[in-house]
């Protein structure tokens, strides 16, 4: 496990890369469909959705040097980023069932709070 461990501040960085980039593509293919014809309120949640994930997916690649350094406020702001991202997961699940995306977040949930527990 200490190997995998080793590894984590990447993970997490790859993580963030990938939620950022979904909510990019969220935002253009919101800004591209019907929806962004008339602005109203369906138009601006779901562009909201898309700037959740671009912050969250910002605040993890952040997270980089102070997990390389082993800093422990840094674990702790990624587990409340990916247990936030979990539960958004869940909220938006009945209308876009979104698989890879909460499984990398539960991953991540696992591997920061082993190392949260192994390191105290």
């Amino acid at each position: 496990m200490e190997k995998v461990l080793q590894y984590l501040p990447h993970f997490i960085v790859g993580l963030g890369v990938w939620t950022a980039l979904n909510g990019v593509l969220h935002e253009i293919f919101v800004l591209l469909s019907d929806h962004a014809k008339q602005y109203d309120r369906n138009l601006l949640r779901l562009l909201v959705d898309g700037l959740i994930l671009m912050f969250a997916g910002t605040i993890m690649i952040f997270l980089f040097s102070g997990l390389k350094n082993g800093a422990r406020i840094f674990f702790i702001i990624g587990l409340i980023c990916s247990i936030t991202m979990v539960i958004y997961c869940a909220l938006i699940w009945p209308f876009l069932p979104a698989f890879i995306i909460a499984i990398l977040h539960l991953i991540s949930i696992f591997l920061l709070s082993y190392s949260l527990i192994t390191k105290s």
